[in-house]
C-alpha cells in the first residue's frame, strides 16, 4: 500500500522488509515455543499452589501466587536492563537458554521444597517455623518464575512490530496451560504433574525456541535435558512419599490410601473411636473407625459397616451423639435431606431410624 510523503515522493511500505528481530520472532517454531512456555508457567502456578495448599497449608497456595508474580515481574525488569547490551536479534536464543534454566529449576526447586517440609515438625505452630517455610518456598520456587518470566519478556520485547501476534500466543498458551493443568490434576498428584510433565515440557519449549533461532547445539542440549528430567521425574515418583506427599500435620501417621484431584487431596488413616459430642452417660461398645482427611485439615470419621441395615442395631452410640438430634425432631419413616454427609455418620443414623427416603 503506497502513500505520499511530505516531499512528494511515494514509498511502497509493503516492500520494506521487517527488522531481523521481528522476522525471527515470527518464526512458527519460536511462536510455538513461546506458547508452550507460557502454558507451562500458568499450569505450574495451579499445580504448585495445589501442592502447597494440600501438603503444607492453605495460605501457602495464596502466597505462591505472590511469589509467581514477583518472579515474573523481576524477569521482565531484568530484560529491561539487559536489553541494551543483549540486543534483539538474539532474543529467541536467550529465551531458549532461560527456558532451559526454568525447566531445571522447577525440577530442583520442587525437590528442595519437598525435602524441607518433610523435615519440619508435625505441628509447626511457632512463628519462626512458618517464616522459615515461607522463605524456603521462596528460595526454591522463585528461580523458575524468574527465568521463565525473563524468557517470555525478552520475546515480547523483541516483537514490538508484531506484538499483537506474540501477545496473542502468550494468552492462548496460558489459557491452554490452565485447562491442561486441571485435567492433569484430576488423574495425578501435583508432584507427578510437575516432575513428569511440566518440567520436561518447559524443556520442550526451550528446544522449539532453539530450533527457531537455528541454534542446533542448544536445541540438542535442551532435548537431552528434557529427556533426563522426564526419566528422573518418573524414577522419583516411584516413591509414594515423593509422588503423594502427606500433609505436614500427618507426616508421622501411616496412610492407608491417598487420592488427589484438581481441588483436594483425600487421605485415609487408621482411626480411633470418635464422635462429635458423645453423651457422658454412654457406656456402650465402641465401633472401629478410620479417619478421612481432606487436604490434611478437614477431618471426618468412617465407621466400620457391613452394609446390612440390621447390623446398625448394635451401634448404640449413634443415638447418644449430638448429631442424633435430627432423629429426635423428625417423625419415624419421614424423608431426610443430608447436606455434606462426610464419612457417613449422618447416613448411618438415618438408616438406623428406618428412613427409606434419604
Amino acid at each position: 500500500m503506497g502513500g505520499e510523503t511530505p516531499s512528494g515522493t511515494v514509498c511502497a511500505c509493503s516492500t520494506v522488509p521487517a527488522p531481523p528481530a521481528a522476522r525471527r520472532i515470527s518464526n512458527p517454531l519460536v511462536l510455538l515455543g513461546l506458547g508452550v512456555t507460557t502454558a507451562c508457567v500458568l499450569a505450574s502456578q495451579l499445580v504448585l499452589a495445589r501442592f502447597l495448599g494440600a501438603a503444607v497449608g492453605y495460605y501457602f497456595a495464596f502466597v505462591l501466587v505472590s511469589f509467581a508474580m514477583l518472579g515474573l515481574a523481576s524477569g521482565a525488569l531484568a530484560v529491561y536492563f539487559a536489553l541494551p547490551r543483549m540486543g534483539l536479534t538474539r532474543a529467541p536464543e536467550v529465551a531458549s537458554l532461560a527456558a532451559l534454566g526454568g525447566a531445571i529449576s522447577l525440577h530442583v526447586g520442587l525437590l528442595s521444597a519437598l525435602q524441607h517440609y518433610v523435615g519440619v515438625p508435625p505441628h509447626p505452630g511457632q512463628l519462626m517455623a512458618s517464616i522459615t517455610a515461607l522463605l524456603w518456598v521462596l528460595i526454591s520456587l522463585l528461580p523458575f518464575f524468574l527465568l521463565t518470566g525473563f524468557a517470555v519478556s525478552v520475546l515480547l520485547a523483541a516483537s514490538a512490530d508484531r506484538f499483537h501476534v506474540t501477545y496473542s500466543v502468550d494468552l492462548v498458551g496460558g489459557a491452554t496451560g490452565c485447562v491442561i493443568a486441571l485435567l492433569a490434576l484430576s488423574f495425578s498428584s501435583p508432584v507427578e504433574v510437575a516432575l513428569i510433565s511440566l518440567a520436561p515440557a518447559v524443556g520442550v519449549g526451550s528446544v522449539l525456541l532453539a530450533f527457531g533461532a537455528r541454534r542446533y547445539r542448544l536445541a540438542l542440549l535442551s532435548c537431552v535435558a528434557s529427556v533426563a528430567l522426564l526419566l528422573a521425574g518418573r524414577q522419583l515418583c516411584r516413591s509414594e512419599t515423593v509422588k503423594s506427599p502427606p500433609h505436614i500435620n500427618w507426616l508421622s501417621s501411616p496412610r492407608l490410601l491417598t487420592v488427589w484431584n484438581s481441588f483436594s487431596s483425600v487421605t485415609l488413616h487408621s482411626g480411633f473411636f470418635f464422635t462429635w459430642a458423645l453423651s457422658p452417660t454412654y457406656r456402650g461398645p465402641s465401633v472401629e473407625m478410620m479417619s478421612l482427611m481432606i487436604d490434611g485439615i478437614g477431618g471426618t470419621q468412617i465407621a466400620k459397616f457391613d452394609g446390612n441395615p440390621a447390623s446398625l442395631r448394635g451401634y448404640d452410640y449413634l443415638d447418644a451423639d449430638l448429631t442424633a438430634l435430627t432423629n429426635r425432631l423428625l417423625t419415624p419413616r419421614s424423608r431426610q435431606l443430608i447436606i455434606g454427609p462426610g464419612g457417613g455418620v449422618d447416613i448411618l443414623q438415618a438408616v438406623r431410624a428406618e428412613r427409606h427416603d434419604i
